[in-house]
């Protein structure tokens, strides 16, 4: 049986972001499949307490980050023991013995976590869902510039804490240290689209080590939830935005555009975020047909998506891959997107869906209007079932993956009693 350590920062139901949701399918996926899996996820932050309240599945591993003392991890670093997490890392390590470490994100953890599996030498895969390696905001906004990224990015997340050199220092540190785990550990770097793989090569990151990755969902459930539920004659269209609600997820360039519309829809959003973005919202968009839904937990998007029409995803920034398209098209919605990252890999414009500029309200408004003015037919059109992947299939190329890293093996770790691989993993 094959054993897998996957690192995560969090995992649903826990917390409900794309990397946390993922984490949980992929984990239930390969267990499914006999896979021994073990999940860690970091605790010790403000909202921590809530929870290590809540029963976690026996497959996940809290790992403490500090002790739970006024002084945290001061008194061990004061004698030499380093912090809590670290300890708690190589124990789970030593504990598990997996054939494969599957680093689905290491934020919560820190860079140093990087160094300790490189020690370890076990066979490691690194998913990239952002740009986490590349820039502690994540996003990279900074486009990959120092300067810009101590000044922005870092600013942001509170690297300016570290006062010793500055977040300059800081970053430039956090670089060489990823820089020299790449080398030592030689993992495999398995970006969910195109777009960030691209990047990763533009950052001298090798070929070699580097694929294109992208994530699969429970197809089979979200479509049998939606099926049925298609559009309605004479109804009014239901147009619908699930997700965090911030500036660079583009929600008011989706209101400015549906207030701009001269055919009877309504527009719903479903997620929280910035509460003053959010009132702003509310605000911009009084007396239209606009309604807020809130957080909602992601158990529930199966029934969300069968209750719309057209899901648009209008993020500013770039978005890597999106989850909520991919559902939504297994869905069988028609996804409009704009034409950033990720998104514009996984959509084929006109086939599976539709594309638009990015931050433009106008062009946004014209594609729904084109699509509102041809309802229901312009929906028949739609191919949802090109680019979704499901996440059964995922799995297996993520066993795959998992096999030849082993067989391959680095380090005092190396393990050659696994069969070899039969296919070449997702590229």
């Amino acid at each position: 049986m094959m054993r897998v350590l996957q690192i995560s920062l969090g995992i649903y139901p826990l917390q409900q972001a794309g990397t946390e949701i993922y984490t949980a399918a992929l984990a239930a996926a390969l267990l499914r499949m006999g896979v021994d899996v073990t999940v860690a996820i970091p605790v010790g932050r403000p909202n921590d307490r809530l929870t290590l309240a809540q029963p976690l599945p026996s497959y996940v591993r809290p790992v403490p980050l500090a002790p739970g003392c006024r002084w945290g991890n001061k008194v061990r670093y004061v004698t030499g023991q380093g912090a809590l997490w670290k300890m708690e890392i190589r124990n789970l390590l030593r504990q598990t013995t997996p054939d494969v470490v599957h680093l689905h994100h290491g934020i919560g953890f820190g860079v140093e976590l990087l160094e300790i599996l490189a020690e370890s030498g076990t066979p490691i895969v690194v998913t990239l869902p952002d740009y986490w390696l590349l820039c502690p905001g994540i996003l990279r906004r900074c486009g990959g510039d120092l300067a810009r990224c101590a000044r922005e990015c870092c600013g942001e997340i509170g690297i300016r804490k570290y006062l010793a050199g500055g977040p300059k220092v800081y970053l430039a540190s956090h670089r060489r240290r990823v820089r020299s785990f790449v080398s030592a550990a030689r993992p495999w770097l398995a970006a969910i689209s195109d777009s960030t793989r691209r990047t990763f090569e533009m950052e001298g990151f090798g070929s070699d080590r580097l694929l294109t990755h992208p994530w699969g969902t429970n197809v089979s459930a979200i479509r049998n939830a939606a099926e049925g539920h298609g559009p309605v004659p004479n109804a009014v269209p239901r147009i619908g935005y699930l997700g965090s609600m911030r500036p660079h997820k583009g929600c008011h360039v989706l209101a400015e555009s549906f207030k701009r519309l001269q055919t009877a829809s309504s527009l719903h959003f479903y997620g929280s975020g910035d509460s003053q973005y959010v009132a702003s919202l509310r605000t911009d968009c009084a007396g239209h047909d606009v309604h807020f839904h809130g957080r909602f937990d992601h158990a529930d998007v199966a029934g969300i998506l069968a209750g719309l029409d057209i899901v648009v995803v209008p993020s500013i920034w770039e978005e890597t891959y999106c989850l909520v398209a991919q559902e939504a098209m297994a869905a069988g919605k028609p996804v409009i997107a704009t034409k950033v990252g990720g998104l514009a890999d996984r959509i084929i414009d006109g086939v599976n869906g539709f594309l638009v500029p990015p931050d433009d309200a106008g062009a946004l408004s014209r594609k729904l209007s084109e699509i509102l003015s041809d309802w229901p037919d312009s929906v028949r059109s739609v191919d949802h079932r090109k680019c979704v992947i499901d996440i059964e299939d995922d799995a297996r190329a993520w066993i795959e993956l998992y096999r030849r890293a082993i067989r391959e093996g680095i380090g005092p770790r190396r393990n050659n009693r696994t069969e070899p691989v039969t296919s070449s993993a997702m590229t």
